[in-house]
């Protein structure tokens, strides 16, 4: 199994040992479906290879957050599941995973026919002293001349996801580096060495943010070395109603067990007060 020293990745001959998992929530078996057809229909050959596994998201929605965040930070049961989900599972098999390079999606991306191919070849370009790889930063490409992105049209931005002064220039072609947490790099596609994933580990607690912003901080405060590929390697489906942006909770005030308590709370005193205008009129 080939090591995962600086001369190797340097090598041109170099050819990285790649194990891809897909983050997806029980209950989204839709999702876990697709996937499994985008990799069946993959292009793969003994060079390129695709070792695949799903990993079990954790909930958020089922979890006690007083148990997970402090009482003042105001997070979405997506966001929590998820920072839990990276927390408790990915970063753990990215360091267990020694020689080796762990690739996460999300459920919901589009998978290029040679992403094998692709994958392994851009990975094995990117600049030596990598923690962190993304491969749809920008979400602003979402097809090019040579085909490595869906042709299918995803979220429609009116900003900049990575805005140019976020951005630095590398050496190594078709990455550069992010310098700025004003780059949104977003999670759902990205790569990890067992060195990286380490230093992340570290660093995740308390929990304050969403992940990618967490691990974007990281990169900006000079922790961790991140890198976009670009062009981007992948695309999101856009007819994906998002699991991870759902309505906001609170580990202070967290009400979503029970709906209509707010009512409740509204109802009691004009309750009150109907009864003690009618014990009045009696009188």
């Amino acid at each position: 199994m080939p090591s995962l020293s600086s001369s190797s990745l340097a090598s041109p001959f170099y050819s990285p040992s790649i194990s891809y998992y897909t983050i997806n929530l029980e209950r989204s078996q839709d999702r876990r479906l697709r996937q499994q057809r985008q990799i069946a229909s993959l292009v793969t050959s003994p060079l390129y290879t695709f070792r695949h596994h799903f990993i079990k998201a954790i909930d958020g929605k089922t979890i006690d957050l007083s148990q997970h965040i402090p009482s003042h930070t105001n997070l979405k049961p997506g966001e929590l599941g998820l920072y839990l989900t990276t927390l408790e599972k990915v970063l753990p098999i990215a360091i267990q995973n020694t020689n080796q390079i762990t690739v996460i999606f999300e459920d919901d991306v589009n998978l290029h026919p040679n992403t094998p191919k692709i994958f392994q070849e851009t990975i094995a370009s990117a600049p030596e002293d990598w923690d962190i790889l993304y491969f749809g930063c920008n979400q602003t490409h979402f097809s090019n001349p040579i085909g490595l992105v869906s042709t299918k049209k995803s979220e429609t931005y009116s900003y900049e996801l990575c805005p140019p002064s976020s951005l630095a220039p590398t050496t190594s072609q078709g990455w550069s580096r992010v310098v700025s947490k004003r780059c949104i790099t977003g999670n759902w596609a990205y790569a990890l060495n067992p060195k990286g994933a380490q230093k992340i580990l570290r660093r995740l607690l308390p929990i304050k943010e969403p992940i990618d912003v967490a691990i974007d901080s990281l990169i900006e405060q000079g922790v961790i070395k991140g890198y976009c590929a670009t062009p981007e390697l992948i695309s999101l489906h856009s007819d994906d109603e998002s699991t991870i942006r759902s309505s906001s909770i609170s580990a202070s005030n967290n009400t979503s067990s029970f709906p209509w308590l707010p009512l409740i709370i509204l109802a009691v005193p004009l309750f009150v007060l109907f009864c003690s205008r009618s014990s009045k009129r009696k009188i």
